[in-house]
């Protein structure tokens, strides 16, 4: 898997493209093994000026996780933007999140977290 985003990444600098990264389980998430987790980070540090966002799901909570350079642990070079889920689970309320991303820019513009408030449920 990380053989393949390189080769993924290294075309799309080749051809001067800027990129989102799209997953299930972010890969400074606890459920992620830690090795896994550290080539990846060698991969944000080395792409760091293609890769524009990363987004990702499974923890169920609305979170964010920094990115720091592996050759300057003090330099931040990218963000995971966890979303939050979108039913109720283990007393979190549904949400989600709406990313508005400009292509004429290249930072995410603008987020927008929408939660919905479960004051009770299914009460017989």
């Amino acid at each position: 898997m990380i053989s393949w985003l390189v080769r993924e990444l290294t075309q799309a600098e080749q051809r001067g493209e800027l990129v989102h990264i799209i997953g299930h389980i972010p890969p400074l998430y606890i459920d992620c093994y830690a090795q896994w987790g550290h080539q990846f980070d060698r991969v944000v540090s080395r792409f760091q000026h293609i890769i524009r966002g990363q987004f990702y799901g499974h923890s169920h909570m609305d979170d964010i996780r920094i990115h720091y350079d592996v050759a300057d642990p003090r330099r931040p070079v990218g963000v995971e933007y966890i979303t939050p889920n979108n039913g109720p689970f283990s007393n979190y309320n549904p949400a989600y999140r709406v990313f508005y991303i400009d292509g004429d820019h290249e930072e995410t513009t603008r987020v927008r977290v929408v939660v919905v408030v479960v004051v009770s449920c299914c009460s017989s």
